[in-house]
C-alpha cells in the first residue's frame, strides 16, 4: 500500500512538471484589457519640440510624428510596466521608433510590446492612440486588406 502511494505521487509530481513545461511555452492568446494604465514610475518628461518619432504600418510606409504624439509614443516606450511574462505569440501591426527605444503596438490585442516584455492597454490608452493621424492611416490600410 505505501509503494502504490509513493508511485503515484511521483507520477503525480512528474506529470505536474510536464503541464507546467507545456503551459510555459504556449501563452494563451487572451488579451484582458486592464481598468487603469500599467505605468511604472517615475514617469518620463519630454521636451516635445525636439522630439520625432516614426511608426511604420505592415506595409511598409512610415509615418512621422511629433509633439504631442511624439511625446505620447515614446511615453507608452519608457512608462509602460513591461512584463516578459505577458509576451504572447500575436502579431504587433505597428512598429514605433522613439528616442528611447523601439515598441511593437497592437491595436487589434491593445497591447505593446519591446525587449523588455509586453503590458496591456487600456480603452483611454487606445482611444489616445487612435486618435493620431498615423495610427489612422495605418489602421484604415489594415482594414482595406483585409
Amino acid at each position: 500500500m505505501r509503494m502504490k502511494k509513493r508511485f503515484f505521487a511521483g507520477l503525480l509530481a512528474v506529470l505536474c512538471i510536464a503541464g507546467m513545461a507545456v503551459g510555459a511555452a504556449q501563452m494563451p492568446r487572451i488579451h484582458r484589457m486592464p481598468k487603469e494604465a500599467q505605468l511604472q514610475t517615475p514617469q518620463t518628461i519630454f521636451d516635445d519640440d525636439l522630439m520625432t518619432v516614426t511608426v511604420q504600418g505592415e506595409d511598409g510606409a512610415k509615418y512621422a510624428c511629433v509633439g504631442e504624439d511624439a511625446m505620447y509614443l515614446t511615453g507608452l516606450a519608457t512608462d509602460m510596466l513591461f512584463r516578459p511574462e505577458q509576451v504572447c505569440d500575436c502579431a504587433a501591426e505597428i512598429q514605433i521608433q522613439t528616442p528611447m527605444g523601439a515598441i511593437g503596438l497592437s491595436m487589434k490585442n491593445a497591447f505593446v510590446r519591446c525587449e523588455r516584455g509586453q503590458a496591456a492597454l487600456t480603452r483611454e490608452q487606445l482611444r489616445q492612440l487612435r486618435r493620431m493621424e498615423a495610427i489612422q492611416t495605418i489602421d484604415k490600410w489594415n482594414e482595406m486588406r483585409q
